[in-house]
């Protein structure tokens, strides 16, 4: 089958973990023999370095910041330009099926391109757009709030499209969907991507005593109130003042919004935290990996997190994580097995969990050792690879 993956970014220029999960996609389809295009945006098209690459059409216009009713009004205009951008590569690629990614920025006019070539769809879901989508075009009371969101968007019905074929990412992503009122019986679950063989620890971290040193947490990902960063520094606090935990490290590699940047400075200024805490930006895959070598725990304090790519990471490393009982997080971790579980926003909870950990060596080191197992038998890439090209492979049965 030729097969065009739609998705508002797409490696190198990322801002998530949405693109790399078309990367994935992109890379395994083709390994299963069919030929696959990549229609995306434009976004990092002007920076330095850039080249075209063979398959991969950034086309699409893309925007970020709609606060205003004259950037609202801007996108929709927007908007419809990428139906014409879309159709016109459609023409050229000629797909059997699309694959949909993450449309915010590019809106679903690429997809109203699709049905009007006659292109079937399959959603592999990892966000909340649709179910926005569902929430201000669909259910919105206010019948004027309701037209200008329907004209602005493009979506006016939760038929707009085939909906058939979804794939969820994890169990929370497909329960908002279905309250939002999509069907079910046409949403499966299917993880993002899985880790390669060659990022998976060969043995999992031995017994050690954790009190005699100290103890290295680390934090990766966006910076930003969502991602609970301050619940981790709130718990670090306690584990300080409690004298659990007295000596610590935390490294924070992530880029993000600045302004909640500098109110987790003042926290740490306020709490005499600053010389324990480091923030490192944004670093290399291969030095993210050596990071979780080099610590003792992963915290993931996240308020919400549709899947939870950082977690499956660091578990492929060994590395013992310490998470928020949230979202797809509850899917990949058992608690208590292969990682820890706190209440979300709970800094009482999650400075408890990591105490425990850390005066357990031997509960450290099974965690350690079904952590790898759950991602060797789940979420490495042959795993999940198999499941995808099988999906595919299903529809083309079904001649969909």
């Amino acid at each position: 089958m030729r097969v065009v993956i739609i998705s508002n970014l797409y490696p190198p220029y990322v801002k998530g973990g949405h693109e790399y999960q078309c990367q994935f996609a992109a890379e395994v389809l083709a390994e299963s023999g069919h030929e696959v295009f990549v229609l995306t945006s434009r976004y990092g098209t002007d920076q330095p370095g850039y080249s075209r690459e063979e398959r991969v059409f950034r086309r699409f216009l893309y925007y970020t910041e709609i606060r205003s009713l004259a950037r609202r009004l801007y996108a929709g205009l927007l908007n419809r330009a990428n139906y014409f951008i879309a159709k016109s590569a459609i023409k050229k690629i000629k797909p059997d099926l699309a694959y949909v990614g993450q449309l915010n920025g590019i809106s679903v006019f690429p997809l109203k391109a699709l049905k009007k070539c006659g292109v079937p769809m399959v959603f592999h879901i990892g966000h909340y757009y649709f179910c926005e989508l569902a929430r201000y075009c669909v259910h919105e009371a206010n019948p004027i709030k309701k037209g200008v969101n329907q004209f602005l968007t493009g979506f006016r019905s939760l038929h707009e499209f085939d909906f058939s074929h979804m794939l969820a990412v994890s169990t929370s992503i497909k329960a908002a969907h279905v309250e939002a009122g999509y069907t079910s019986g046409n949403i499966s679950l299917l993880p993002p991507l899985g880790i390669p063989e060659p990022k998976i620890a060969r043995q999992a971290r031995s017994v050690v005593d954790l009190t005699r040193r100290p103890v290295r947490f680390l934090f990766v990902g966006r910076i930003s109130k969502t991602k609970g960063i301050h619940v981790a520094l709130e718990s670090l606090k306690r584990l300080r003042d409690s004298r659990e935990v007295p000596d610590f490290t935390f490294r924070i590699i992530g880029e993000g919004e600045a302004e909640y940047k500098a109110q987790l400075r003042q926290m740490l200024g306020d709490w005499g935290l600053q010389d324990r805490v480091s923030f490192e930006g944004f670093l290399p895959a291969a030095e993210v990996v050596r990071a979780y070598d080099s610590a003792d725990f992963l915290l993931v304090p996240s308020l919400e997190e549709p899947f939870g790519l950082i977690v499956i990471e660091a578990m492929a490393r060994g590395l013992p994580v310490v998470a928020s009982a949230v979202g797809g997080i509850m899917d990949i971790i058992a608690p208590g097995k292969n990682g820890m579980l706190f209440e979300p926003g709970n800094s009482q909870d999650l400075s408890q969990q990591a105490a425990k950990l850390v005066n357990d060596p031997e509960l450290y080191s099974s965690l350690s050792r079904q952590a790898l197992a759950a991602v060797r038998a789940k979420y490495s890439r042959a795993a999940v690879a198999r499941q995808l090209a099988g999906y595919i492979r299903n529809l083309n049965g079904a001649k969909v």
